[in-house]
């Protein structure tokens, strides 16, 4: 069950490199081409679905609460909820993840199946660096 979902998003597999979402799903889902990824924000972890069934496909993470880098099965996650898609230095296919109340910037390589930090300290709230002062009201 899905629990306060935070965001979705689709990869399909005509871009930037599509043969690179067709060849990574191909290997345990024949014929995928669209994927969706749902941040279950209260069940810390994300859930890969094909696009075109809504069938379950993968988790990216245990589901408990907390942090752990590591293989998709592996890694913890605390609220996890914005998501976008890029193409990383190496070509390959990832998503950045906000993980919200462990105030990090997550890479999640659906290539590798491998999660890991890349910004923000570990429950450390961040600042504005250049400003930081209170917006004045009227």
């Amino acid at each position: 069950n899905l629990s306060q979902p935070g965001k979705l998003i689709s990869v399909h597999a005509q871009e930037a490199k599509p043969w690179m979402v067709e060849r990574q799903l191909a290997t345990t889902n024949e014929g995928v081409s669209e994927i969706l990824i749902i941040a279950d924000s209260s069940n810390n972890r994300l859930v890969i679905l094909d696009a075109a069934t809504h069938t379950f496909l993968e988790q990216v993470g245990t589901g408990r609460n907390g942090y752990k880098e590591g293989a998709f099965s592996e890694v913890e996650f605390s609220m996890p909820q914005g998501i976008c898609h890029f193409l990383n230095p190496e070509g390959s296919h990832c998503l950045m993840v906000c993980d919200v109340k462990n105030h990090l910037i997550r890479e999640v390589n659906l290539d590798s199946k491998q999660v890991r930090h890349i910004a923000g300290v570990k429950g450390v709230r961040g600042a504005d660096v250049v400003g930081g002062e209170k917006i004045p009201t009227e």
